[in-house]
């Protein structure tokens, strides 16, 4: 079963994508204004043609919609609590790499 991903004005978001040492995540992104990230994703994936620029295009897509004014980017503190040795509280350093 497939879910309309509507994405709400307000709504706080972060962007996933890839698997195990290519899995990276973007955000958090504030949602501009209401939008189906499915139909997004759908029209972008129009430009590419050859299946290696998948994982680039998913890089791409928090640009793009930064871009298009759908999202932005908000800043935050990244909090680290430690390890399997134990509790080594700190903060992280967050880039606004979208």
């Amino acid at each position: 079963m497939v879910t309309r991903m509507i994405m709400s004005e307000g709504e706080i978001i972060t962007i996933a994508s890839g698997a195990y040492e290519s899995y990276g995540r973007r955000g958090p992104f504030i949602v501009a204004k209401d939008f189906d990230l499915e139909a997004f994703v759908e029209e972008a994936k129009t430009t590419i043609s050859e299946a290696w620029e998948v994982i680039v295009l998913m890089s791409q897509i928090p640009h793009l919609l930064v871009e298009q004014g759908l999202i932005a980017p908000m800043q935050c503190r990244g909090i680290y609590l430690g390890d399997y040795a134990g509790f080594d509280l700190g903060e992280e350093r967050q880039d606004l790499d979208y």
